[in-house]
């Protein structure tokens, strides 16, 4: 009965020591949890606020790309349209050629008549 009693005392000691230990371990550790804890989650809140700001600056950049090509699709059309209207106004426009041949012509016809 002796020897049971000097084990069981021998368990207890070591399972409070086991305890005491793991007590210490916990009394470090947690703290050290948390610190990380806070440390991650500003990282996390910087990366989050980095990601806001560069998606913030594409979509500007994307309406200023946007705008760019609507004035450059406005322009295109514009001038396609002057093209057309000074083309049609050019065939509207007697030729200032034909005049010339004629009055060359003529010139040609009065020297022969000569």
């Amino acid at each position: 009965e002796g020897m049971e009693d000097q084990a069981q005392d021998l368990q207890d000691k070591a399972e409070d020591k086991i305890e005491r230990y793991f007590g210490t371990v916990e009394g470090f550790a947690e703290p050290l949890e948390d610190d990380a804890r806070k440390e991650a989650a500003k990282h996390l809140a910087a990366e989050r606020g980095a990601v806001h700001g560069a998606k913030k600056q594409a979509v500007e950049e994307a309406e200023k790309v946007r705008a760019a090509a609507k004035k450059a699709a406005a322009e295109a059309k514009a001038e396609a349209k002057a093209a057309k209207a000074k083309e049609a106004a050019d065939a509207a426009e007697p030729t200032e050629a034909a005049p010339e041949a004629k009055h060359d012509t003529k010139a040609t016809d009065d020297t022969k008549a000569k």
